[in-house]
């Protein structure tokens, strides 16, 4: 990242790490100024991204007054409406994508997946209270599309012969089942480097640009998935395991999960497979740029897909029996 200097009050800004719709400062502030820590992140949107502002300041204007509830999120310090200004805490040096890479140890990280389990659950409290018509970017999932799309992968990926009507009536049951559960209203930018650790690895979500209905089971499967983007030797690694959920959920939330993470596979498998299709496109370069060997990349997520288990559920053990 680049050193550069703000014209702001606040002291000087140490980086800057920029995307396509906003900037994004470490900031380091005199020693007067409130926050949680010497540190604090500055966030400025470009005129063609204020939806995103808005958003962002409507959730954090709200979690700010929910202090006794404690939502696991950086505290709003100040903002500026006139230069889509957002000024939050520092909550911590690493993500849990940075955590994954340094590769812990299985037992921390259950105990890293606890703690984040337990402040989802506050995370979705919070947002409760989120008056869904003041967000300007509430978007829905498609859950439809998604569907069609895992299963047209995994017909392509059978290695069983299986009767079409099979086939079809364990899927159908499977979408059901992950269909019947209650959506909540919450974040839609759900990866592992949008949580962050602090030095006693107690977690924070942060980017609430987009949010709308979706399944909380999905949210975190995608949460506490590791995709290793943006580095050769990266690999797809997810921290949920049977383990650590028997802690706190019960059967049906299993399947759920379950079902969850094999969609969650199918659909990398068919953004891999379209990519290699078309090599010179747009969206093949990024997906290299990102998640480099594709190849290597396939190869892992079908891995994953076949011996993830975090159920007992007949339907779920057929699909990968199917696959194996």
């Amino acid at each position: 990242m680049n050193n550069v200097f703000v014209q702001l009050p606040i002291s000087h800004v140490c980086s800057i790490k920029e995307t396509l719709d906003r900037r994004v400062w470490k900031v380091q502030l005199a020693d007067s100024f409130p926050s949680r820590s010497k540190f604090s992140v500055l966030k400025q949107y470009s005129s063609s991204h204020t939806l995103a502002y808005q958003t962002e300041k409507t959730v954090f204007s709200t979690f700010s007054s929910q202090i006794d509830q404690n939502p696991p999120v950086p505290d709003l310090v100040r903002y500026s409406d006139s230069e889509h200004l957002l000024l939050m805490s520092w909550c911590g040096n690493q993500t849990l994508e940075d955590l994954v890479r340094n590769q812990q140890s299985v037992a921390k990280s259950n105990r890293i997946v606890s703690k984040i389990l337990s402040a989802y659950s506050r995370l979705e409290l919070a947002f409760s209270s989120i008056n869904v018509a003041a967000t300007v970017n509430n978007t829905l999932f498609d859950f439809e599309r998604t569907s069609q799309t895992g299963f047209r992968i995994f017909n392509l990926l059978l290695t069983k012969r299986v009767q079409p009507s099979v086939l079809a009536g364990r899927w159908e049951e499977l979408m059901k089942v992950l269909q019947q559960a209650p959506m909540t209203f919450g974040p839609l930018d759900y990866q592992a480097k949008n949580i962050v650790l602090n030095n006693q690895l107690k977690p924070y979500f942060i980017d609430f640009e987009s949010v709308g209905w979706d399944w909380p089971a999905r949210r975190l499967v995608q949460y506490l998935t590791s995709l290793g983007a943006g580095h050769s030797d990266g690999q797809f690694f997810s921290l949920l395991n049977r383990k650590v959920l028997a802690e706190s959920t019960d059967k049906n939330t299993l399947r759920q999960f379950d079902g969850h993470i094999i969609l969650f596979y199918l659909i990398m498998i068919d953004r891999i497979v379209r990519a290699v299709a078309r090599p010179e496109s747009g969206f093949a370069q990024i997906l290299m740029n990102e998640w480099g060997n594709l190849k290597n990349r396939y190869y892992q997520a079908l891995n994953q897909l076949r011996t993830i288990v975090l159920s007992d559920w007949a339907v779920t053990r057929d699909l990968r029996r199917w696959l194996s």
